[in-house]
């Protein structure tokens, strides 16, 4: 009878093992199933929920890393900033991790401190980050978009051409506008000789930059260099049409200056020829003719931008104009009542192709949505709407 109790203890620690391992399982499977239920609720967009299940999934699983970071996510996204900030950072000290779960909780704690407002450590977060991992271009980006809304142009260059020289084809034109905006911001400091330095770079990114060539026209022209001003700015119409009225107002007032108005005459005739549909270069144009007291060119000048685009309030403006300038009382009479059936001025617009938003100025960067170069001229944000 002895020799059967080995055997019975034997039988019984196989059946307490199989026990234990059925319990471990059927934890771990809690455990699994509390991330996932967090991970449903966020594509569900039930934020309560998932952070409910996410406190869970930590509370059972210490070790699910990427728990944690979505659970300071949202505690961030429900307002709780300092609760997330505390738990990235409790995070971060932690032995053991991953480079890539290392750069989730760099790019979370950044995130963190720019929604307590505290950009200057968000940055400083990601630029030792990135100082150690240069491979890590999400954390790049995120720096760069930190660098771009501080308006910390000379960083944002640096690193954009860092990036750039990663990524084919290489895009000089977008560092030619990161030393565009440079010089801007130099201008507007009053510093024009290193403004003027900036702009030429940008020219040597890119030869047709415009907000450059727009620029350095304005910083010459400031110096009474008008001839070298209306160069710069007629650089714009001959390589890149679609942004000439970006230039007309000035080059009205620098020709005006010189007595050139005829010279400015041939300019606008040159771009209708080249874009007959142009409405703003015929606005441009007809407004030139009105001035010269050459009314009968101008009308025929707005009926054909009423041709191309009917609900025009500035073209009826100016045939109104001309006919009171005429003392045509009858047909004033109608362009009144044609422009109180538009119920509002028309303005040309600018429009962000990203985001949607509009701006009477041209914005080389979005102010809504920061992309850059999305920005289209009235005429394809015209056509666009027909579609």
């Amino acid at each position: 009878m002895i020799y059967w109790i080995p055997l019975i203890l034997f039988v019984l620690a196989l059946f307490v093992l199989f026990f234990l391992m059925q319990r471990r399982a059927r934890n771990k499977e809690e455990v699994g199933r509390a991330y996932v239920d967090g991970l449903k609720s966020l594509l569900d967009g039930e934020k309560e929920k998932a952070i409910e299940k996410f406190k869970l999934a930590v509370s059972q699983d210490t070790h699910n890393v990427d728990a944690y970071i979505r659970l300071g996510d949202l505690l961030r996204r429900d307002g709780q900033s300092s609760r997330a900030l505390h738990l990235h950072l409790s995070l971060m000290a932690r032995p053991g991790l991953s480079q890539e779960e290392r750069g989730a909780i760099a790019r979370n704690l950044a995130k963190d401190y720019l929604k307590l407002k505290e950009p200057r450590k968000a940055i400083s977060v990601l630029k030792k980050w990135v100082a150690k991992n240069s491979k890590d271009f999400r954390a790049k980006e995120s720096l760069l978009s930190l660098y771009e809304k501080q308006n910390l142009w000379k960083e944002s260059y640096t690193l954009q051409q860092e990036m750039l020289k990663r990524k084919t084809p290489f895009d000089s034109s977008l560092l030619a506008l990161y030393r565009s905006y440079i010089g801007e911001i130099l201008l507007k400091e009053g510093k024009k000789r290193e403004a003027q330095d900036a702009l030429n770079q940008a020219l040597k990114h890119d030869g047709t930059c415009v907000p450059a060539l727009l620029y350095l026209g304005d910083l010459v022209y400031s110096s009474n260099r008008v001839g070298e001003a209306i160069d710069y700015w007629k650089r714009i119409i001959k390589d890149t049409p679609f942004f000439a009225p970006l230039v007309f107002l000035r080059l009205e007032k620098a020709y005006f200056a010189q007595g050139r108005f005829s010279e400015l005459e041939e300019i606008y005739e040159d771009l209708i020829e080249r874009n007959p549909e142009d409405s703003r270069t015929l606005f441009a144009l007809a407004k030139l003719y009105l001035k010269k007291g050459r009314d009968g060119e101008a009308q025929k000048l707005y009926e054909r931008i009423l041709e191309l685009r009917p609900n025009s309030s500035q073209a009826r403006r100016g045939l109104l104009e001309i006919s009171l300038n005429r003392k045509n009382i009858e047909e004033a009479r109608d362009h009144t009542r044609a422009l109180s059936e538009l119920m509002s001025a028309e303005n040309e617009v600018y429009s962000c192709s990203r985001c949607g938003f509009q701006s009477s100025d041209y914005h080389w960067r979005c102010p809504k949505c920061f992309e850059w170069k999305t920005f289209l001229p009235p005429s394809l944000v015209e056509l666009q709407s027909e579609k």
